[in-house]
């Protein structure tokens, strides 16, 4: 019943996601298995399951599009860090990427279910996550965790179904923490993807003295923050312009920006 009902809901050749266990918060979590890429990716939500239809690499290659991926000259040992990395789609694109250059990837991803599929996406990668919330200080803050839509934050939403103490650090500080075994510690960035669901304003005062080290940011920015829904479109925009950031794409709610003195 329950694969008639996936079948029913995902159509034709898709990839039919199956129960894989239980996530931290209590609820499920699902995996699909992807022939093509000899490949298991794990999720916590349905609602994210049609993202996978057509399979990882399609995901991914639109994923890495949406942020103007493609604009970016990628070099070998090049730091991408995931900002709102969720499950990891972003670490499948880099994956596949390694086929020509390899890439370090950093997934930071404060959510309880979130995490616990990303620990397992990664297992077999040159990656290393971290579960904290990215911020403008160091601390302990609140999480709204709506995990079924991906919109949980740290600014409080209209709608969410549970509220989680969680460690939030400061990028600078976080990446002057991390230990020699990592091969992160005080490393350039080649690009941050920054989603934090409205609280992309504190994420990027917490770059600090390192936006100097970033050269691009690609943002999801719009109407998230908070229950008033306002946009932060505007604030991030004006933040990175005195940071030394220029708008170079914006593809539907996505935006990159380059530092302006960049040189590739």
């Amino acid at each position: 019943m329950r694969y008639l009902r996936f079948r029913g809901r995902f159509g034709g050749d898709a990839l039919l996601p199956q129960i894989a266990g239980v996530g931290p918060s209590g609820q499920p979590v699902y995996c699909v298995w992807d022939d093509g890429m000899s490949r298991t990716h794990y999720y916590n939500s349905l609602s994210v399951g049609g993202f996978y239809k057509a399979g990882l690499k399609a995901r991914a290659d639109r994923l890495a599009e949406s942020y103007s991926f493609d604009l970016i000259e990628f070099r070998h040992d090049d730091v991408v860090v995931d900002c709102g990395a969720n499950v990891g789609d972003l670490c499948l694109w880099i994956d596949l990427k390694a086929e020509t250059v390899d890439l370090r990837y950093l997934g930071i991803e404060p959510g309880l279910d979130e995490f616990a599929c990303l620990v397992r996406n990664v297992a077999d990668s040159r990656a290393t996550v971290i579960q904290v919330a990215l911020g403008d200080h160091d601390g302990i803050g609140t999480l709204f965790y709506e995990p079924h839509g991906a919109n949980s934050s740290l600014c409080e939403p209209s709608h969410f179904t549970s509220v989680h103490d969680v460690e939030v650090r400061r990028l600078d500080s976080l990446l002057a923490s991390l230990g020699a075994s990592t091969d992160l510690a005080g490393r350039s960035i080649r690009v941050i993807k920054l989603e934090a669901e409205g609280t992309e304003p504190e994420v990027v005062a917490g770059f600090g003295e390192y936006a100097s080290r970033i050269d691009y940011v690609a943002a999801d920015l719009g109407p998230e923050r908070g229950s008033a829904q306002e946009t932060t479109v505007a604030p991030v925009t004006q933040m990175l312009y005195e940071m030394g950031f220029r708008m170079i794409s914006a593809r539907g709610h996505r935006y990159l920006f380059a530092r302006h003195d960049l040189d590739d």
